[in-house]
């Protein structure tokens, strides 16, 4: 990815809790992602003396940065450190793992407005998705409208992101056939406006949904938004960038075909935005999804199966964990633990007196007498099977075995399973958590499913 500059900047002060440096010119740049900064300081502030410090403790800083560009609008950029420093020539390069926040001047007739600040363009990285909708191109020759059946392109998707049955309009598209960042405008098509305010109440849920639908990592490198936009350009009143290294997916999971030119025509993405968006909010605040989501990225990303199935089997866990603990139904304790202590003291001081006739048994043994008073115990099994059937999956004797067998071995022996055994492990687990998921969240639109549901 080539180094891309971005701003020029001048008459500002990089700042921590204890340092302030001020400078009187800098350049800020993109480098694979992360914002990077050259910045040139003031020549009556001593670099050299800070550099100096034996305790090296400004580097273990976090500064903020406040100025002006060029065009005298105002920068702010947040979570800097420092990457390099070169005192002679009064230089110092900083990296933002933050984000940095682009502020215009205020257009007349804008000064004292009381418009609401709306959000109007995202950029997103990782997004793969076929678009599902046309845009006709009209070409004449000699005033004459040429008709040759190839005036239509598919190049956008149309949707609406329903929140508590309030609408909001957006239209997916790229700006360009070589570009991969997806662009997402916030349009007026209907009475409905997302504020900043709202948008980022539900941002990370959006994100979190992309990626599920996705199959891979979605993220926001850029925010546009404000009381007034730029039309045909992706810019507004205030645009946030956020720093980090560019997102790179090398595989994308199929089970929700978002991506799948064959299936365009189901307009998942549309689909799952405008019916499915509140119940997985919903869910997320239950049994933390994101989480989940997460961790099924991750195992998209990795390079071996054995990886794969270890991140798929902490997701299981972790999701059934958070599934039974949502319904409420906690382990029970006869006598409760407070009462059972002098109990519990009283027989580790008879093993105690009794430990060469126990041998090699002896922490077992005493393992268990720490839960003796455990009635009625949620089994990792239990909790397994019991999501399976809240949600009506079909129980077939490979379910079976993965929960009786196959789970156990990979926890505890890190084994898989050899040749196709692994391979059937890992689709089996990966498409069970989605269809858990999607069942959740009522969707009922397309799957591609290699196991579970053939």
């Amino acid at each position: 990815m080539e180094i891309q500059e971005l701003y020029r900047i001048k008459k500002g002060q990089v700042l921590s809790n204890k340092i302030t440096i001020p400078f009187f010119f800098g350049i800020v740049y993109s480098d694979d992602g992360f914002i990077r900064l050259d910045l040139y300081v003031n020549e009556e502030y001593d670099l050299k003396a800070l550099m100096k410090d034996t305790s090296r403790e400004y580097l273990q800083y976090d500064y903020n940065l406040t100025c002006l560009t060029e065009e005298n609008n105002a920068l702010k950029i947040d979570n800097l450190r420092f990457s390099q420093n070169t005192p002679h020539l009064s230089r110092i390069k900083m990296v933002c793992y933050g984000k940095m926040e682009h502020i215009k001047k205020k257009k007349k007739g804008f000064e004292d407005s009381d418009f609401k600040t709306l959000i109007k363009y995202l950029v997103l990285e990782g997004l793969k998705i076929e678009f599902s909708d046309f845009t006709e191109e009209i070409r004449a020759r000699g005033g004459e409208k040429i008709e040759d059946f190839d005036n239509f392109k598919r190049d956008h998707t149309t949707t609406n992101l329903v929140h508590k049955q309030h609408p909001y309009s957006q239209t997916y598209y790229k700006l360009s056939e070589k570009e991969n960042d997806i662009i997402v405008e916030f349009t007026d098509e209907n009475s409905n406006r997302l504020t900043y305010k709202k948008y980022l109440e539900l941002k990370d849920y959006y994100v979190s949904a992309l990626s599920f639908i996705n199959g891979a990592e979605v993220r926001i490198k850029k925010e546009c938004y404000g009381s007034y936009f730029s039309i045909g350009k992706i810019d507004a009143e205030k645009t946030v960038t956020y720093s980090f290294k560019r997102i790179d997916n090398r595989r994308y999971n199929s089970y929700i075909p978002v991506n799948d030119s064959f299936h365009r025509g189901e307009r998942v993405l549309s689909k799952f935005l405008m019916f499915n968006f509140d119940k997985f909010i919903n869910w997320c605040d239950k049994v933390d999804l994101k989480s989940i989501i997460y961790y099924l990225s991750n195992s998209e990303q990795t390079n071996s199966i054995e990886e794969k199935v270890f991140i798929q089997i902490i997701a299981f866990e972790r999701l059934t964990t958070m599934y039974v603990e949502y319904l409420g139904e906690k382990e029970e304790f006869l006598p409760n633990k407070i009462e059972y202590k002098p109990i519990k003291d009283e027989l580790n001081k008879i093993i105690e007196q009794n430990k060469d006739k126990f041998g090699n048994a002896y922490d077992t043994v005493k393992s268990k007498i720490g839960n003796l008073n455990q009635i009625k115990r949620h089994s990792t099994t239990d909790k397994m099977y019991r999501i399976i059937n809240d949600f009506a999956i079909p129980v077939t004797p490979k379910i079976n075995k993965l929960i009786d067998v196959v789970r156990h071995k990979t926890v505890h022996r890190g084994d898989i399973g050899y040749g196709q055994d692994g391979l059937t492990t890992f689709y089996l687990l990966d498409e069970l958590i989605r269809e858990i998921i999607l069942r959740m969240v009522d969707y009922e639109g397309k799957r591609i499913s290699t196991i579970l549901l053939n």
